[in-house]
């Protein structure tokens, strides 16, 4: 160990590396450690980064940037793939918008892949209507199509319900609209498919 110690120092030569003094030398006080260093421990993460590096079938390294733009979730994951001899980068993105990937791809550039997800997010945020349920500022409900299902409004505590093109009476009342978009969607579908069989 002393050995180690001795071409480390001789190595890195550390600023604050001086012989403690001797007792007389420091007449009787004790020096104050301010704190203690792993002196190897820089050449251990370097041996595993060359290891991490020669082996043919390690996963890629990862690093991932996350934001959001106007309520869509923005992804750019920085891949390295490590290959015998060849060392790749590249830049997955994806947008997603309640939970639904609405646009994603892979780039050679992180600039080129963030231009990319950001004009994916506003061509998904100019569409008229984004959702599989549309409840819309004039009280209609409108699907992702274009296609009219009814009308929807609040009551005085400000839950929403739907009543169906064609009739009076409210077929869903509910405590969040997300609920409520729910249950028109499922009540959609099955009204799809008994018109198709």
């Amino acid at each position: 160990m002393d050995e180690h110690e001795s071409a480390a120092i001789r190595a890195y030569a550390p600023e604050f590396n001086t012989s403690i003094p001797s007792m007389n030398k420091s007449l009787g006080r004790m020096p104050v450690i301010a704190g203690t260093a792993q002196i190897f421990a820089d050449q251990a993460s370097r041996r595993r980064r060359a290891q991490r590096r020669s082996a043919p079938t390690q996963r890629p390294e990862r690093i991932t940037t996350y934001v959001e733009h106007k309520g869509v979730k923005i992804h750019i994951d920085e891949k390295r793939s490590n290959e015998v001899g060849e060392r790749h980068l590249f830049f997955e993105w994806m947008a997603k918008s309640y939970g639904k990937v609405i646009a994603s791809g892979t780039e050679p550039d992180k600039a080129t892949a963030a231009n990319r997800v950001i004009d994916a997010a506003e061509e998904h945020l100019a569409l008229p209507y984004r959702f599989k349920i549309n409840l819309c500022d004039d009280g209609s409900v409108v699907t992702r199509e274009g296609e009219y299902l009814g009308t929807w409004k609040t009551d005085e505590n400000g839950y929403p319900s739907f009543t169906p093109d064609g009739e009076s009476e409210v077929l869903f009342f509910e405590m969040w609209i997300g609920m409520l978009c729910q249950k028109i969607a499922d009540w959609h579908e099955a009204q799809d498919q008994v018109q198709t069989s």
